[in-house]
C-alpha cells in the first residue's frame, strides 16, 4: 500500500501536479516518500530475520522449490501467505 502512495506521488510530480506549490510541499512529500520506502525495507528485513530465526533456510529453499523469483517471494512473505 505504501508503494502505491509513493508511485502516485512520483507520477504526480512528473505530471506537473505540484508545479506551482512551492518548495516546502515538495520537500515534505519527498521526505514522506523516503520515509515510507525506508519503513517498508526495515519491516521486510525485520520479518525476514524473524522467519530465519524460527525456520533457518526456509525462505531460500521454498523459493527454489516453487521456482519463484525474489520479488514474488518477498510479496508472499509480506502477505504471510507461506
Amino acid at each position: 500500500m505504501s508503494l502505491i502512495v509513493v508511485t502516485a506521488g512520483i507520477l504526480g510530480m512528473i505530471a506537473g501536479e505540484w508545479k506551482h506549490s512551492g518548495t516546502t510541499p515538495l520537500t515534505l512529500q519527498a521526505l514522506g516518500m523516503h520515509l515510507r520506502v525506508l519503513a517498508v525495507i526495515t519491516l521486510s528485513r525485520a520479518q525476514s530475520h524473524s522467519n530465519h530465526a524460527v525456520h533457518p533456510g526456509r525462505a531460500s529453499l521454498s523459493m527454489l522449490e516453487a521456482g519463484m523469483n525474489g520479488s514474488e517471494a518477498f510479496l508472499l512473505d509480506a502477505l504471510n501467505v507461506r
